[in-house]
C-alpha cells in the first residue's frame, strides 16, 4: 500500500525496476501519490511485464493534498495493458 505518499511520477520510475523484481505483490495502491501522464510510460512498462499483479488503484480521494492527474491519453495507454494482461482485473 502506496497510498497517499506523493510518491510523483519520478518515485514511480524509480520503483518499477523494484516492483518488477518483486513477484508477490498482486495488489498495487498508487492512490493519491500526485501522479500525472509523464509516469503513464514506467506504469505502462509495469503492467506489460508483470504477470503477478491482478489490481492496481490509481485513484484520488477528495479530501487528497496529492490527487493524481493522469489524464484521458494515460488512461487510454493503460487500458491496452488491462486489454491484454491474463493477470489484471
Amino acid at each position: 500500500n502506496l497510498k497517499d505518499n506523493f510518491l510523483g511520477d519520478s518515485g514511480v520510475a524509480k520503483l518499477v525496476p523494484a516492483i518488477l523484481q518483486c513477484r508477490s505483490i498482486v495488489y498495487l495502491d498508487l492512490a493519491s501519490n500526485g501522479l500525472t501522464s509523464k509516469c503513464a510510460k514506467s506504469l505502462y512498462q509495469l503492467l506489460s511485464n508483470n504477470e503477478t499483479i491482478v489490481t492496481v488503484d490509481l485513484s484520488t480521494s477528495a479530501s487528497s493534498a496529492h490527487p493524481n492527474r493522469l489524464g484521458k491519453e494515460s488512461f487510454l495507454s493503460l487500458a491496452r495493458v488491462f486489454e491484454k494482461s491474463k493477470a489484471l482485473i
